[in-house]
């Protein structure tokens, strides 16, 4: 099962978005997805033979015949965006197929990735809404770009999308090589701006972490009904506290979201920015303490200084820290310690 490596957050006027790296087999993510994007070699849709590719992995895997999925797609694009998109698939863990086939015919990597976006928004304009999509690393395979080169127009036109999206949640970019992991985990930290932080395995936080796992757990049934991809994503970030990281503030901002919206009644705090604040304070008309209130802040910062990378430069310190890190963890227990076993809200 792909692990998750880095991830990075955007405030939307819909709530927060967002954008996901991991390392493993892309056909064996344990989440399905509306939509799976890839990019081929104009009309290579079957592998040669014995070749290491998603093309091939797809087919292998999961069946997925690109040649079929062409001669009966729903939308093709390729005369304007190089783009066309398949029906909705009745098997398998995504609903549809993205296929970009400029690579390889006079096009930079950086005009294919506009092209997909672009796409992706004619696609919403006509009604087809999707929540979540996976995608390898753009002509990072056969094609052999330098992922290093793919990162930057990824990351500006994936965050910039989820920034105007009304409908998707998150991008999961998905490879298998280590190497190219590490490097691609590297150069997305220096193009946020971020200082790594972790946690060792003997640390108090890191035992905090197991314990919200076995919470989690516990209310597995509970939470599903409204939080089962909150759930999940908080299982798999506390699973290995080795690789526990920034990706605990982008969660901290979203479980902020559902307790504040849990207490509160309609679930405004999804609208994010300024109107979570507000929910926030408005807690207390309800009979919930102000140290909780302020427990919920901390979460709401911490969760904001994700979003925001690179707003504030000269700010002191410059930037979050293991200390942090071990002050977002306490916090984050604490408020589920509250929310799954001591208050047991109706509406959770």
């Amino acid at each position: 099962m792909p692990k998750l490596r880095n991830q990075v957050s955007v405030d939307t006027r819909w709530g927060l978005r967002r954008f996901e790296l991991y390392e493993g087999d892309i056909t064996k993510l344990a989440d399905a997805a509306d939509l799976l994007t890839l990019s081929v070699f104009p009309g290579q849709y079957v592998p040669p033979e014995g070749a290491r590719s998603v093309v091939a992995a797809l087919r292998s895997e999961l069946g997925i015949d690109l040649g079929a999925l062409v001669a009966q797609n729903e939308l093709d694009a390729r005369s304007v965006f190089g783009c066309w998109l398949s029906r909705r698939l009745e098997t398998g863990p995504f609903r549809r197929v993205l296929c970009d086939e400029t690579l390889g015919a006079g096009r930079n990597v950086g005009d294919v990735i506009v092209n997909i976006f672009a796409f992706l928004a004619a696609v919403e304009a006509k009604g087809i809404e999707m929540r979540s999509m996976v995608m390898p690393l753009v002509g990072a395979g056969v094609q052999q770009i330098d992922p290093e080169a793919i990162l930057e127009p990824l990351l500006t036109h994936a965050l910039g999308y989820l920034e105007r999206s009304r409908s998707l949640e998150v991008i999961r970019f998905v490879e298998m090589n280590p190497d190219r992991v590490e490097r691609l985990n590297r150069a997305m930290d220096k193009y946020l701006g971020r200082v790594a932080v972790g946690l060792t395995a003997d640390s108090h936080a890191a035992l905090l972490c197991k314990e919200m796992i076995g919470l989690l757990a516990s209310h597995a049934d509970h939470l599903d009904v409204r939080h089962g991809d909150l759930r999940r994503e908080l299982e798999r970030i506390f699973k290995d506290p080795a690789t526990v990281s920034q990706q605990v503030f982008g969660a901290s901002r979203r479980l902020c979201e559902a307790v504040t919206a849990a207490l509160g009644g309609p679930i405004s705090a999804r609208r994010g920015g300024p109107q979570l604040m507000a929910d926030i304070e408005a807690l207390p008309s309800r009979g919930i303490a102000r140290w909780v209130v302020s427990y919920l802040h901390v979460l709401r910062v911490f969760g904001n200084e994700v979003v925001h990378h690179g707003e504030r430069p000269d700010q002191q310190p410059a930037h979050l820290t293991q200390a942090d890190l071990e002050v977002c963890i306490t916090v984050m227990h604490r408020l589920l310690r509250l929310w799954l076993d001591e208050w047991r809200a109706p509406n959770a």
